[in-house]
């Protein structure tokens, strides 16, 4: 039987002296499922995304047009050098530790993982 490991809405972290709430996607993890997951740079996404989100079209559609502009925005993009290779180094260390790493890709402004989680949140 899978375990749920995870689930997480918001999160209130301590900066600065002052409390800030950082609001997560709701997502359950579970050992032994594969999971696709995509992180971007907070200076990838702008106002031209909002448009998007309020067209009147399908969701499948809205992602789509999110996706072409996200992938070939010039905006945020701060993975190459080193910092791709922290990123693919970090990735790999987790491998057969917390999850299998299926396959990755890391874009300059974005990074897609496909994982399987195979060990709880250390």
């Amino acid at each position: 039987m899978n375990q749920i490991l995870h689930y997480n809405t918001f999160k209130i972290v301590q900066k600065n002296s002052m409390s800030k709430l950082y609001r997560k996607l709701p997502h359950i993890d579970r050992l032994e499922n594969y999971q696709f997951v995509t992180i971007r740079t907070h200076d990838s996404l702008d106002s031209y995304l909002k448009k998007i989100e309020s067209l009147d079209i399908l969701n499948a559609k809205k992602q789509m047009h999110i996706d072409n502009y996200l992938d070939n925005s010039k905006k945020g993009r701060y993975f190459d050098g080193e910092v791709l290779e922290y990123f693919r180094s970090f990735l790999l260390s987790l491998d057969k530790k917390l999850f299998e790493l299926v396959a990755f890709s890391i874009m300059p402004n974005h990074l897609h993982r496909q994982i399987r989680l195979i060990s709880e949140y250390p």
